[in-house]
């Protein structure tokens, strides 16, 4: 059976045994992109970015969306570049988010099990 499935916005089609009343994918797995869309690149999580953000202040970002599993600082500490900030699990993977320059946590925007979205503001700095 031949179905298209989409993968972060690339369609590919595929063929599918059904085997014992399950399903099985047949070799091989992606035959070929589908024709109306481009292929993408394999493409490696995004670092945290760091840079202007609420008044200028510098501050970290989600990746990704996910769920906040533990946050490592609080507002007044004093952290070096590649201090973990907090962990980060997305699609059952725990990311460590390292602070990406010198400084002092201004505001810690997020707290432990809150759901963030892609991008969302995480930790400010002064």
């Amino acid at each position: 059976m031949k179905m298209r499935i989409t993968v972060q916005g690339t369609s590919y089609d595929v063929e599918v045994d059904m085997v014992d009343g399950g399903v099985t994918t047949s070799a091989p797995v992606i035959s070929r992109p589908a024709a109306s869309a481009p292929v993408a690149a394999a493409v490696s999580a995004p670092a945290p970015s760091a840079g202007p953000s609420v008044g200028g202040a510098k501050a970290v970002n989600a990746p990704v969306g996910g769920t906040i599993i533990t946050v490592a600082v609080k507002a007044g500490e004093k952290v070096t570049k590649g201090t973990e900030l907090l962990v980060l699990e997305a699609m059952k993977m725990q990311t460590s988010i390292a602070s990406p320059v010198d400084g002092v946590v201004k505001k810690v925007h997020v707290a432990a099990a809150e759901i963030v979205r892609d991008n969302q503001l995480l930790v400010e700095f002064e």
